[in-house]
């Protein structure tokens, strides 16, 4: 979509709900890609099934494998739409954010997903909290234009690694890209 149109939706919220990043590099941008990934809803079925027979330690490997299968997903998918942009529009990839990451922008959860027809498309919905449903979903904007820009991976603010499972195992799907 244009980031116009993106730009438009946003005026209607506070600049402290927009992550800095994603503000100053909006008006750089002339296009922004919105993605929504889910495992879907089986997943959320089998943990409630492993908890309910007291298998704690299966649950939280479950957990952690597809938290590690949702990150894969979107490493793929942002690769994909950067080859598309760069290929078919001469656009590159300036910066990705996730709302909620670390609390921040939780606003936008509910505006991707209304942008993108997530919830009838692919069956993601969001709660009044900005929980998303099913659990293992997860929302972005990228923003992509004519300067090339360095993106690097960080981890999460919360843990940035230290005793971490999902970081040990791997990785963890709440990793960040930022600018530099």
């Amino acid at each position: 979509m244009p980031t116009r149109r993106l730009i438009n939706v946003l005026n209607d919220q506070s600049p402290q709900e927009i992550e800095t990043n994603l503000a100053d590099t909006l008006e750089k941008s002339s296009t922004v890609a919105l993605t929504v990934l889910t495992l879907g809803v089986a997943i959320d079925e089998l943990f409630i099934k492993l908890r309910t027979r007291a298998k704690f330690i299966i649950c939280l490997l479950v957990d952690t494998a597809s938290s590690l299968l949702l990150y894969e997903m979107h490493v793929r998918l942002r690769k994909l739409i950067g080859e598309i942009a760069e290929s078919r529009f001469s656009l590159y990839p300036m910066y990705e954010c996730y709302p909620g990451i670390g609390g921040q922008s939780l606003k936008l959860i509910p505006i991707i997903l209304k942008l993108s027809n997530a919830e009838r498309i692919i069956g993601v919905r969001v709660n009044e909290m900005t929980m998303m449903y099913p659990k293992k979903s997860e929302c972005s904007i990228m923003l992509l234009g004519k300067e090339k820009a360095k993106m690097t991976i960080r981890p999460c603010a919360p843990c940035q690694g230290n005793r971490c499972l999902y970081y040990q195992l791997g990785g963890c799907h709440l990793f960040t890209p930022c600018p530099g």
